[in-house]
């Protein structure tokens, strides 16, 4: 399949110019007539379908592993970013004293466990951005020899800022610390081998870039921590054999029980799409248009968060804009959908909008974005 024909099976585009994808990813034809046929069969035979909804979830496991170049038996099911982000904490058993080095752009989920009583004694060392980037050289200066984890995220959400994860984990195991990403907004975006990257634990949510459901996450364990002990069991992880408990060799380890098999089948199709257009192309496709994006608002004189270098940026876009919730409904109102905050961020004076384009839109959506968004502020 061509990417210009993949927004054929996307309907939202029938009356909408969608670039939520940081947020949702609005369905597929192939994923309503999944969603139908598991009604169909939760209704009709739901025995049947009990006894082989095992195979959803090891398939689901094998697309999503060919789309990260990675193994399937690396590939843990959990409900969403957080609980991926959370597994990994709980696997690494840090002392009082340790520390772990986040940035200024990475989300809540991968600084709060560390601020559990669980981990109580913990330093959270952040890195400062600077001018809107995140400079290897000061994470390598906040890293040392008590430094257990590396923790960010793989493009932060609010900035559009990409990191290079191959290069993160060189530092990082250089002091023997281990890489943890948020990848919920880069998986499904950027054309990424887990494998050569080095990252240890890569925890990502289906809902947004994979073009999959809410409550389907994955969490992605290299192959040297599948012996790592989690702080719970269920079945899954551990058979039914209670006299003889043993946890199994693969990173079903980290699960519990029985995924929700609808929001699978919803996934499945939007994993296949991706693979079916190969990433190497869904990449290429992002990045020209959120780069076209750039270009066209700086045009108009509108200040851009996201870097315009293409080495630092995937598909999020950010944009300052003091009165962002007007700015959402007004667009809104024109059939224009895409994320607002005006809360501040510390380093921010004043809300931003996210942009986030995908295999779905094109240059039309960007041109009347664009046109839309220098009317307003022309208004203003």
């Amino acid at each position: 399949m061509k990417i210009a024909e993949a927004r054929k099976l996307f309907p939202v585009f029938k009356n909408r110019t969608y670039l939520f994808s940081g947020g949702i990813a609005p369905a597929n034809t192939r994923a309503a007539e999944a969603m139908q046929d598991h009604l169909d069969a939760l209704t009709y035979n739901p025995s049947d379908y009990y006894h082989h909804s095992v195979h959803t979830a090891t398939e689901v496991k094998h697309l999503f592993a060919r789309l990260m170049h990675c193994d399937h038996d690396e590939i843990a099911i959990t409900e969403n970013t957080s609980s991926a982000i959370n597994i990994a904490t709980d696997l690494l058993r840090a002392k009082p004293g340790d520390n772990v080095v986040v940035d200024d752009f990475t989300y809540p989920s991968s600084i709060y466990p560390w601020l559990l009583p669980s981990h109580h004694g913990i330093e959270v060392r952040p890195v400062k951005q600077r001018d809107g980037f995140i400079h290897m050289q000061d994470i390598e200066k906040a890293i040392d020899d008590r430094t257990i984890a590396l923790s960010v995220c793989h493009v932060s959400p609010f900035e559009g800022f990409r990191h290079d994860i191959a290069k993160l984990a060189e530092i990082a195991h250089a002091c023997d610390a281990v890489l943890i990403i948020d990848g919920a907004q880069g998986a499904g975006a950027e054309n990424l081998n887990l494998h050569e990257s080095g990252v240890d634990f890569y925890g990502c949510c289906a809902m947004k870039w994979l073009l999959g459901a809410p409550g389907i996450g994955f969490l992605y364990v290299a192959r040297k921590h599948l012996d790592k002990i989690p702080s719970r069991a269920g079945y899954v992880s551990g058979g039914f054999d209670v006299n003889n408990f043993k946890l199994v060799s693969n990173a079903s380890r980290f699960e519990l029980g029985k995924p929700s098999l609808m929001s699978l089948a919803y996934t499945k199709p939007g994993l296949e799409i991706l693979l079916d257009l190969g990433m190497e192309n869904v990449h290429k496709h992002i990045l020209n248009l959120s780069g076209n994006i750039i270009s066209g608002l700086k045009a108009h004189n509108i200040k851009v968060v996201t870097p315009e270098d293409p080495n630092h940026r995937m598909g999020i876009v950010a944009v300052h804009e003091h009165d962002a919730d007007k700015l959402f409904e007004t667009l809104h109102a024109y059939k224009i959908d895409l994320y607002a905050k005006s809360k501040t961020l510390p380093y921010y004076k004043g809300g931003f909008i996210q942009i986030a384009p995908h295999i779905y839109n094109n240059l039309e959506d960007v041109n009347r974005l664009i046109e839309a968004l220098d009317a307003y502020h022309a208004q203003k």
